[in-house]
């Protein structure tokens, strides 16, 4: 007990810039987002981190392909385990999480090759751990970045678009998202984007 309580003091507490909503299923998924299962990730590496890493700040952000992993101390998740190393979090006490894979048409395992599975094989989901106590954070998936186009250039707004832009990116989350016109859309799956908060919808070609 004593040296699991001087390892978690060592492990910064992550801010809440560093905090995702992320989907279970990968984006090359056929899952719709509305349906997709999602948790809270750490999914960056701190400010204090060194820029000369060996790509491990660019991996913990980039790579959606390698597994979450679960501090087994702490209950954090993180989007892969580049996130873990650079905030922090050894090897030894992690619990990676499972990937189920789905391929077209039929592989022999035996004599596949990487172009095999790459070609035909695609990641559907990333299955979390069973570990009770450290059951982790349910979310909605919903978008939380601004499109390189500016969508608000037919929206009736006053706002500075970088304002709005940075406002996604780093403001609260409040979820927001459409008022249906027909609630019946409700079960047909329509219009249920998802938006972190006011700006991201505003920068996403939502009107106010």
């Amino acid at each position: 007990c004593e040296n699991a309580t001087t390892d978690r003091a060592l492990t910064e507490q992550p801010t809440s810039e560093q905090l995702s909503c992320v989907s279970t299923s990968p984006r090359d998924s056929f899952t719709p987002l509305h349906e997709e299962e999602a948790y809270w990730m750490i999914t960056s590496c701190p400010d204090q981190w060194p820029t000369m890493d060996g790509g491990i700040a660019r991996n913990c952000t980039e790579d959606v392909t390698a597994p979450p992993v679960t501090d087994l101390i702490t209950g954090s998740v993180f989007r892969n385990t580049y996130c873990a190393i650079c905030n922090n979090v050894s090897l030894e006490r992690i619990a990676v999480w499972r990937t189920r894979v789905y391929c077209m048409g039929t592989l022999d395992f035996t004599t596949a090759t990487i172009e095999n599975y790459t070609s035909s094989c695609y990641i559907c989901q990333f299955e979390k751990p069973i570990i009770e106590e450290l059951e982790p954070r349910f979310c909605y998936p919903h978008v939380s970045s601004c499109p390189s186009q500016n969508l608000t250039t037919n929206l009736d707004s006053e706002l500075d678009y970088d304002f709005i832009v940075d406002r996604c990116l780093k403001g609260p989350h409040s979820l927001v998202h459409f008022e249906l016109d027909d609630p019946s859309d409700l079960l047909l799956g329509i219009n249920l984007t998802i938006y972190k908060n006011e700006y991201c919808a505003h920068c996403n070609g939502v009107p106010n």
